[in-house]
């Protein structure tokens, strides 16, 4: 597997992980599969 989908996967969990404790963000926004995360677009 290339590190850079290892980097991203990595990344993605993180963000999700912070984003659970905005209340603001976590009240509002459900997650349904994971297929719309792994298009998002990450320049490096």
């Amino acid at each position: 597997m290339p590190e850079e989908v290892i980097e991203k996967d990595y990344f993605i969990e993180l963000l999700l992980f912070y984003l659970n404790f905005v209340k603001s963000f976590s009240q509002k926004f459900i997650f349904r599969g994971g297929a719309a995360l792994k298009k998002i677009y990450f320049p490096g």
